[in-house]
This record gives structure tokens, sequence and C-alpha cells, in this order.
């Protein structure tokens, strides 16, 4: 464990001086970081939560919250598990978009990495970003099921499972938030008052609304040729090698810093993770929009008409004869730094799923210029390292969580064998894993 904290904190300085270069002019000495280390808080404090499956389960999920959660137990686990692996994750994605209009809508970007006989990425977009009318997430899904289910196409699919999706369906924490920061508007519109309000007031937590009918948006969808390939992208931004590290592969180029665009469309993005696993498969989805503030809706549905992401939420895989890792990171201005980070903590090391795990609970940073200044998980060291950092005059600026990096995570053996694999989760976050039956 005291080798992992010195990694971190020698990577640590080494960010400062070149992630900051006028700094080098401020630093007389890091003579002190060995202090630093013995100084480390090695309490690693989580939350009473599941981080990852402690035995070998079968089937897998990683959903929003504890309502969610109880949701999909009670309503969809056991009544699907007759379905194979890509049926589930049709109906998984097609349940997220009825449960989370705001963020996994139809006009949403849809990222998924999806693991069957060998790995497959797609990043789902408008192939005109202006575009207001396409719907990517649907076209997602259309797509993924076409291209591995060969018995029937999408529409039949959706055909005979329409009955599947008359049910309520539970109001999370975040999409409280979404409803109560949006009331004004949404009392406003008569389709939303019928749904998403009870009186004057906006659904809470554990409360349910009615599931929108799929047809309306079907028909849309079909209808005006929605589903034409020429207007969407799938493959733009593939998961390409490092040149430095040929271990390493991500859906962006490390060595390039992120422009001021980026990082303001960043700021304003949502992100709606979810995943599945059964036995060897993986679905890991990720939906997001830009956070516009808009309520305009879909004409007679309840489906929010916000803008698709123009950048992707970042991946990374990392390989080593250890391990096989597959990291998102989602959050805050600039997430890929937080799998930078991962890569110069020398993550390839860990070898277990405890060892992992410390890894994802360092005291995290992220560097943000205009002004310059780093942003600190400064309660999860010691009081002495945050002085320490103080004493350099470089603006740090003190917040509680930072980032929240998920994804799926094997570990070998002497002979290359997978001994363990599971999906993991951040424990900064309310999402939730969900591990069941082995077999």
């Amino acid at each position: 464990m005291m080798r992992i904290y010195s990694i971190y904190l020698i990577s640590f300085f080494i960010f400062l001086l070149t992630g900051c270069t006028f700094l080098s002019q401020k630093i007389e000495s890091l003579e002190n970081k060995d202090n630093l280390q013995s100084n480390f808080n090695s309490s690693l404090t989580t939350k009473n939560k599941t981080l990852y499956c402690f035995e070998n389960s079968y089937e897998q999920y990683y959903l929003e919250d504890d309502v969610t959660q109880n949701f999909y137990v009670q309503n969809f686990i056991n009544a699907n598990s007759k379905l194979n692996f890509i049926q589930k994750s049709i109906l998984l994605s097609l349940y997220e978009m009825l449960r989370r209009p705001d963020i996994s809508g139809p006009f949403s970007r849809l990222q998924v990495y999806l693991r069957l006989d060998r790995d497959y990425y797609f990043d789902f977009r408008p192939s005109d970003l202006s575009d207001m009318n396409s719907m990517p997430y649907l076209y997602g899904l259309e797509k993924i099921h076409n291209t591995f289910e060969k018995k029937e196409n999408f529409k039949t699919f959706l055909k005979k499972y329409n009955s599947s999706f008359k049910i309520n369906l539970p109001v999370s924490t975040e999409f409280e938030l979404f409803l109560k920061s949006h009331k004004n508007d949404i009392l406003k519109d008569e389709n939303l008052i019928n749904v998403f309000t009870k009186g004057d007031e906006t659904l809470t937590k554990h409360e349910s609304f009615q599931a929108g009918k799929l047809t309306k948006i079907i028909n849309e969808y079909y209808g005006k040729y929605l589903n034409k390939e020429d207007l969407y992208y799938y493959d733009k931004n593939r998961i390409t090698a490092s040149v430095k590290n040929d271990k390493l592969s991500c859906n962006f180029d490390l060595s390039i810093e992120i422009n001021k665009d980026d990082i303001f469309t960043y700021d304003k993005k949502d992100t709606h993770p979810f995943a599945l696993k059964e036995g060897k498969n993986i679905f890991i989805a990720i939906a997001s929009t830009l956070n516009d503030k808009s309520t305009k809706t879909l004409p007679e549905t309840y489906f929010f008409k916000n803008k698709p992401s123009p950048t992707p939420v970042p991946l990374c895989k990392f390989v080593s004869e250890k391990m096989n890792l597959i990291t998102f990171s989602t959050l805050n201005r600039d997430p890929s730094q937080h799998l930078k980070h991962l890569f110069q903590y020398e993550i390839f090391n860990a070898d277990s799923f405890p060892s992992l795990v410390e890894y994802l609970n360092f005291p995290r940073h992220l560097f943000l210029s205009s002004p310059e200044r780093i942003l600190y998980e400064s309660k999860r060291g010691r009081k002495s390292q945050l002085d320490y950092l103080l004493s350099m005059n470089f603006p740090i600026y003190h917040i509680d969580t930072l980032g929240n990096i998920f994804g799926f995570a094997s570990f070998f053996n002497n002979k290359k064998e997978a001994q363990f694999d599971s999906m993991f989760i951040d424990e900064r976050n309310n999402n939730k894993l969900w591990c069941g039956k082995t077999k």
C-alpha cells in the first residue's frame, strides 16, 4: 500500500510541475515529499455500498441509485431472465430512455462498450451536431440490435415488447432535482403537468409516473426516416492506442491538452451511465446531452428535446499481464484528467480489486485554467499534505468530491487465466452496483 501512495504523491508533484510550468519557479525543493508520504491518510473511507461484486457473480447491473435498483430487481431482472444478452441490454436501454427522458431520451448521444465474442465500441451522434431532430439514442439501439440479433429486426422487437413498458417508473434522486429545478416551465406544459406533477408540486423521490407510450416516438422515428445511416456517426471517436504506452488505449489523445471550448462543453454536459454484465458478456452505456435548461418536448410526449453532447465521455482501456481494465470518467469540466492521472499513478500495477479501489480512492485533483488553479479533495488527505501544497502559493480550492470513474475489470493469475472479473463503481456517487446470482 505504501508503494502505491508513493507513486501517487510523486505523480501528483510531476503533474504540478508539468501542468503548471510557472510553478517551477515557486517550488524550491521537493525534498519534503517523503514526509508527505508518511503523513498520507491511509484510512480509505467508503460509504456502505458495494464497489465491486465480491463473488464472481453471473449477472450484474450498474444503476442510478437505490430507488432505481429496487425497481429493476422487482420488475425487470427476474421477469426477463429468459431473454438473451442483447435483448436484455436493449430492453434496459429502452427503460432508461423512458425513465430519464431529460438525459437518456431519443435525442441523446449514446456511447456503448460491448463485449461478446470480442470487444466492440460505438459512439452514436448526429453527423450534423446542429441537427435537433435526429435520434442517435434510438438509432444506436437499432444498430446494435440488428447487428447482433439476426432473427428479428428492431421494429419487430419493439412491437413484441411494447406491452412490457406499461408500468409506473420511479423518480430517482437526480430526476427529482431536475423536475424541481424546472418546475416553473413544467407547470406551463400540459403534457408535463399530467405526468410529472401532483397538485402544484413536481414529483419527488420514491413517487412514480406512468411510462410514456413508445408508439409515438417510434412512429416519429420511422415516419420521418430518422433511421437513415447518413444522419449519424457511430465510429468517429474510436479507441486508439496511446503513443506513450502500448498497453493503454483511449477515445481521446492523452498528449493533447483540452481546449477552452471543450472545457465549456464538459461544464454543461449531463451524463447518464448504466450497464449490464452476464457471464463474460458486458454492456456499458452512457447517454449524454447538453444541459441547456430547455423543457421543449416532442409533441404529445414527455421526451425533452435537449441537444446531444458534441463531445464523448472519455474512455480508456488499461491492459497488462495482471489485468484488463475498462474505465469511463464522467463529471467535472475535464473528466479525461482523472484517467490521465490513473496512467500517471501506474495503475497497471493493480493486481486485485482491493488494490484497484485504493487507486480510485486517492484524493483527486483537477487543474483548470483562466484563472489557473487546482481543485483538490483535501478531506481525503492529511492536513500536513494540504499545508505543504498551500505553501507553494498556488491557488488550491477544496472540493468534497471530484469525478466519477466506473467500468469493468478482469484480473489474471500467473497462467493468464481470469481469476475474477466484475464491474466496479466509484464510492463518491450515488450509483449502485447490483450483484446477482452466480452460475
